[in-house]
């Protein structure tokens, strides 16, 4: 390496740049205070520091990386705070945005003259100017629009034996994009904006147009990274380390995706607590049917208090039915999380929500549960009922919760339910839903049992279950056929 930087340089070429890249796997800080050393002693004019982003759902190439080998966040961070002392020590100036060059460099030049310009590849000295995309998944910039060539040999050369440029999409920038990216190059690049700049370039009233990305910046403020006065923005030194941070507040289509990914999470998790709420509900007549008796059973144990032991006794099903919901909630999670980590994990997480959706087009088509479903917990239950024997003040309590153990298919539909949110107090909640749904049956079961028991409503409960529990299975289901094989939709130019 050392050889090939002075053979360049005899060739004259003026800035040579070396990229690192920190966070790889088996790396460690000290291994790479190693690497600093041979970077700064081959003594390269620039220098782009990255870290290691790893994407296996996106990058098919990683998922042969074992995740257990990546440093810890600790270990990067110390990594990098060695590399911006390492480098300052060694005499260079910190750019901005990962970029280091030394003081005579034409990068580092342009940034005291306020001359910085950036581009696809990063900082450069060179004028805003037209970029031609040439090559595999190459990136061009032509006036007021960007395109993106084909990403694969095979589909480049194809366009190029018809005839046609090889670009397979592209993006026409708005007023609104055009605005935005001065903004966003100000403050990259010299680090300030000045309102009126803008304001006469574009005939607008920074304040009024920016308003809410003013209102985000104020939380910067309060950390020391920019400063706000009437006249503009600037970034404070401790802020240029973060000023990514800073000029992504102005980034609409980076918080568009955001609130979209909000959305649809939101969206999901309601869609599936309405579905367990739904279970509960109509499947009430089914819960009188089976459990019926044996509410009026504890409700007569209490005597005088009869009221009070079936309110426990649901208070104690709340509980049970949250906390087996959480349970799965949060093995679900895991398991999704060893999925994307590890490719042999990922066809079973696939396969998971391909068999939970048809369980639910099942639940829908016959309004019953599976055979092996009702045995399963009847086994289960088999094995507790022994701890019911007795009776005391807290009983119903006790039995309430041990009544997530019950051998009922409909609870552990519920269950399958709640495994598919995101969080162990989503699963939680998804559960306590079913259970105060199926609560407003139990607790006046002994007067609808009498009535409804022949009425034939007991399958409805199955069947209700069923649309929203196929409609979220399979949206989980190409979720992770889509992480598995490759984005299933192309992904914003990058």
């Amino acid at each position: 390496m050392f050889a090939l930087v002075e053979a360049a340089r005899q060739q004259g070429f003026e800035s040579i740049n070396v990229d690192l890249i920190y966070g790889l796997p088996q790396q460690t800080p000290e291994s790479f205070d190693r690497t600093l050393a041979q970077v700064t002693a081959l003594r390269p004019d620039r220098v782009a520091l990255y870290t290691y982003a790893h994407l296996p759902e996106r990058f098919k190439p990683q998922r042969r990386i074992v995740t257990a080998e990546l440093p810890s966040a600790a270990a990067r961070t110390s990594m990098l705070a060695r590399s911006l002392a390492a480098f300052d020590a060694a005499g260079y100036v910190y750019v901005g945005m990962d970029h280091f060059a030394l003081p005579n460099d034409a990068l580092a030049i342009a940034k005291r003259q306020g001359r910085l310009h950036r581009n696809f590849q990063g900082y450069s000295t060179q004028p805003d100017c037209d970029l031609i995309a040439l090559g595999v998944s190459a990136i061009g910039r032509v006036g007021a629009t960007y395109s993106q060539n084909a990403k694969t040999l095979a589909e480049y050369y194809d366009h190029l034996d018809q005839g046609r440029l090889p670009v397979v999409r592209g993006l026409a920038l708005s007023r609104d994009d055009l605005v935005r990216r001065a903004v966003i190059m100000a403050l990259m690049c010299q680090g300030e904006l000045q309102f009126e700049s803008i304001e006469l370039a574009y005939l607008l009233d920074f304040r009024t147009y920016f308003a809410p990305e003013l209102e985000a910046l104020g939380a910067l403020a309060e950390q020391g990274l920019v400063s706000l006065n009437d006249s503009g923005i600037e970034v404070t030194a401790k802020g240029w380390f973060f000023v990514r941070a800073v000029a992504m507040v102005f980034d609409r289509y980076l918080q568009a995706d955001r609130n979209r990914a909000v959305l649809k999470n939101h969206l999901m998790q309601t869609t599936l607590a309405a579905t367990a709420l739904l279970m509960g509900l109509v499947g009430g007549p089914h819960c009188i049917a089976m459990c019926g008796a044996a509410c009026a059973g504890i409700g007569r144990s209490g005597g005088g208090k009869s009221t009070r032991s079936l309110w426990v006794f649901q208070a104690g099903r709340v509980v049970g039915y949250s906390s087996l919901g959480g349970i799965a909630a949060a093995s679900m999670q895991g398991l999704g999380w060893l999925s994307v980590q590890s490719a042999v994990l990922r066809p079973v997480w696939t396969l998971f929500h391909v068999v939970a959706a048809l369980l639910g087009l099942m639940l829908l088509w016959q309004a019953r549960q599976p055979v092996w479903l009702e045995n399963t917990a009847r086994k289960v239950w088999g094995r507790v009922r022994a701890v019911t024997q007795g009776s005391s003040s807290g009983t119903p309590l006790l039995l309430g919760v041990l009544w997530a153990l019950l051998p009922c298919g409909l609870l552990y539909s519920a269950l399958l339910v709640a495994a598919l949110t995101s969080s162990m107090v989503e699963g939680a909640g998804v559960m306590a839903l079913f259970a105060l749904g199926s609560s407003v049956s139990l607790m006046a079961g002994p007067w609808l049992w009498l009535r409804l028991r022949g009425a034939g409503f007991g399958p409805m409960g199955c069947a209700a279950g069923g649309p929203g529990l196929v409609r979220d299975l399979l949206v989980g289901a190409v979720d992770g056929l889509g992480a598995q094989y490759g984005a299933l939709v192309p992904d914003a130019l990058s």
